[in-house]
C-alpha cells in the first residue's frame, strides 16, 4: 500500500497525511462505523448504536443528552489485553488533556464506565452527531499502557513528553484487523493480521505501508505491480487520472473516483475588500450566476455543487438541488449586479453609476490551484470585472492575520457549518475565526438548532432552513466537490464498500475507506 506523505505517528497526527490517515481502520477502531453500502451508522466496538426507540439515546432533566453503549465482550487490544467500558472513559481523559485529536469531546460533559461492557458518554446538551464514534470522533486508547504516562502528565503538565512517547509510533497498540510490527516514518510501517480480531481473522497476513512522496514514483510502481493499494489521498488528481486511463484500457485494476469535500469561495466582508459591495448579497449572487460550474468542473474533474450536502449524506433530502437555481447566467448576474449600481461601460468593463470606478477584486489560491484561480478569474472578467489571481505562499497561509485580510474571495475546503456558527477573524479576537469577516447570530441560531437535534425528522428541517438561509444570503459560493481516488490492482479484492465510506470530513468521522479491510483479499 502506497501513501504520499511520511508517516509520523498515530492518533494525534491530524490531516489527510497523503493518504495516511484515510485507512485508520486498518489498525484502529471506533465505537462506530458505517454499513457496507451506505453511510448508516453500525455498531464496531460497540455491539450498539444508541436510539432514542430503544432508550440507549435520551434527553435528560437537566438539558444533557446521554448516549449508552454496550461494548462487544471479548475483544483485546493487540498486546492481548482486554478492551473495556474503562478504557472509554480514559480515552475521555486523555482527549481533555489535549494527548489525542479532540474529535467531539468539547461537546461531552463527561464518559462513565458502568461495567466492563457498558459506557455512557454524557453531552451538555442534545447533540446530532453524538452517537457516530468513530475513531477520528473518538479515539479509544489503553489504560493499561498509557495510564501511568497519564498520571505523570496531570503532575507535571508535560503534554510534550507525552506525546513523545513511543506508544504513538513504534510501540502503537489499538483494536483493529491489524497490528503493527515495523515502524520507519520516512520509508513505511509494516502491519500483520490480528488473529484475535473480533470480527474474525483477516484473510491478508502483511500489509507494508510505503511512503512515495514523488507522484511520479508512486504512479510508476502502481502500474508495475509492486504497489497494489494507494487509499484515498494517495494518488493525488493527475496521477490519479492517469492510473484510471492506464487501467481502464489494460484492466490490471481499478480507480475508484468518489465524491469529497465541498469547495467553497469565501466573499471578503471586513473593509478590507477592494469591492465594498461584497457586502450586498446580489453581488455575491451575481458572481455566483457568472461561474460555469458544469464547464469549470468538466476541466478541473470534479463535480459541480448542485447541493449543500452529498448524496451519501442521510439529510441530502432536504437540500437536494437547492443550489441549482445558481446556474451560469451572465445576463441574470448583471441584471443582478444593475440593481446594485453597476453598468457595462462602452468598453465592457462593469462600473460603478455613481463614481465610475471599475469592479475590483481578487481571487487567492493554494500552490498547485493555479489553473483553477485563473478560470475563476476568467469568468469574472468575463462579467466585466478587474480581478487580481495570487497564489499565496504556504508560509503566508499559516499566518493567521494575512489570510484574513484578502481583499476579494478565498478559495478553502471549509466546512460550510463552521463558516455559518464561527464569529469573525480579526484583530479582536487575535484573528481567531471566520477567514472573511462572516458573523451572524441568525446563522448560529440555525446551526445549533441543527446540532441539538436527535431525531431525523427534526436534522431534515434544520438543514432545510440553513439550506434556504445560505440560498438567501450565500455567506459562501459552493462551487464543486472534490473527488478522492482510491486505487486497487486486479489483484486485490478490496475498495468494493465504498458507497458507506467517506463523507463531508477528512477524514471521516466514522466510517473510513479501510472499514472492512479484514474482507481484503490477495491474489497471487
Amino acid at each position: 500500500m502506497a501513501v504520499s506523505q511520511p508517516i509520523t505517528g498515530f492518533a494525534h497526527v491530524s490531516g489527510p497525511a497523503g493518504g495516511w490517515m484515510q485507512i485508520t481502520e486498518l489498525h484502529s477502531d471506533g465505537l462506530v462505523t458505517s454499513e457496507f453500502s451506505s453511510r448508516k451508522t453500525i455498531g464496531r466496538l460497540s455491539e450498539n448504536v444508541p436510539t432514542v426507540e430503544d432508550g440507549t439515546l435520551s434527553i435528560l432533566p437537566d438539558g444533557r443528552m446521554s448516549a449508552l453503549f454496550h461494548l462487544r465482550k471479548g475483544v483485546t487490544w493487540h498486546d492481548g489485553a482486554p478492551f473495556t467500558a474503562h478504557d472509554v472513559a480514559f480515552s475521555y481523559k486523555v482527549a481533555l488533556a489535549g494527548g489525542i485529536p479532540p474529535g467531539f469531546t468539547g461537546f461531552m460533559d463527561s464518559v462513565e464506565a458502568q461495567d466492563d461492557s457498558t459506557v455512557v458518554v454524557y453531552y451538555k446538551a442534545p447533540f446530532y452527531l453524538g452517537t457516530k464514534l468513530g475513531p477520528h470522533a473518538f479515539w479509544p486508547v489503553p489504560q493499561h499502557i498509557l495510564g501511568a504516562p497519564y498520571e505523570r502528565l496531570m503532575a507535571t503538565g508535560n503534554l510534550v513528553d507525552f506525546l513523545q512517547l513511543p506508544y504513538w509510533n513504534e510501540e502503537y497498540v489499538h483494536l483493529g484487523p491489524f497490528r503493527l510490527t515495523s515502524f520507519d516514518p520516512g520509508q513505511g510501517l509494516r502491519f500483520e493480521a490480528n488473529n484475535a480480531y473480533f470480527l474474525g481473522r483477516p484473510k491478508i497476513d502483511v500489509i507494508e505501508l510505503r511512503v512515495f512522496t514523488d507522484q511520479g514514483t508512486l504512479l510508476s510502481n502502481l502500474m508495475a505491480g509492486t504497489v497494489h493499494i494507494s487509499p484515498a489521498h494517495g494518488l493525488l488528481e493527475e496521477s490519479a487520472r492517469e492510473a484510471k486511463r492506464r487501467w481502464d484500457s489494460s484492466g490490471d485494476g481499478r480507480v475508484y473516483a468518489l465524491e469529497g469535500v465541498l469547495r467553497i469561495l469565501l466573499p471578503q466582508l471586513q473593509p478590507w475588500a477592494f469591492e465594498p459591495t461584497l457586502r450586498d448579497p446580489r453581488v455575491r449572487k451575481a458572481m455566483l450566476h457568472g461561474l460555469d460550474k458544469v464547464e469549470l468542473s468538466d476541466v478541473l474533474s470534479v463535480t459541480p455543487a448542485w447541493s449543500m450536502l452529498p448524496e451519501s449524506d442521510s439529510l441530502y433530502p432536504a437540500v437536494k438541488d437547492g443550489l441549482r437555481q445558481f446556474n451560469y447566467d451572465p445576463a441574470r448576474a448583471h441584471a443582478l449586479l444593475s440593481d446594485v449600481g453597476w453598468s457595462l461601460a462602452p468598453d465592457q468593463t462593469l462600473r460603478n453609476r455613481a463614481d465610475g470606478h471599475q469592479f475590483r477584486h481578487a481571487i487567492w489560491g493554494t500552490p498547485g490551484r493555479d489553473q483553477e484561480t485563473a478560470l475563476y478569474a476568467s469568468y469574472w472578467r468575463a462579467l466585466g470585472m478587474d480581478v487580481e489571481e495570487q497564489v499565496i505562499a504556504p508560509a503566508l497561509y499559516r499566518d493567521p492575520a494575512y489570510i484574513r485580510q484578502y481583499p476579494g474571495f478565498n478559495m478553502t475546503g471549509s466546512d460550510p457549518l463552521d463558516v455559518l456558527r464561527n464569529p469573525a477573524g480579526g484583530p479582536h479576537n487575535n484573528w481567531q475565526g471566520n477567514t472573511n469577516g462572516w458573523e451572524d447570530p441568525v446563522a448560529r441560531r440555525l446551526v445549533d438548532a441543527l446540532t441539538t437535534t436527535i431525531v431525523e425528522r427534526e436534522q431534515l428541517q434544520a438543514w432545510k432552513a440553513i439550506d434556504d438561509y445560505i440560498i438567501a444570503e450565500l455567506p459562501m459560493l459552493p462551487i464543486y466537490r472534490g473527488v478522492v481516488y482510491t486505487a486497487a490492482n486486479k489483484r486485490v479484492k478490496a475498495f468494493d464498500d465504498m458507497a458507506g465510506a467517506g463523507g463531508e470530513r477528512i477524514p471521516p468521522w466514522y466510517g473510513g475507506y479501510a472499514r472492512n479491510a479484514y474482507l481484503w483479499d490477495f491474489h497471487d
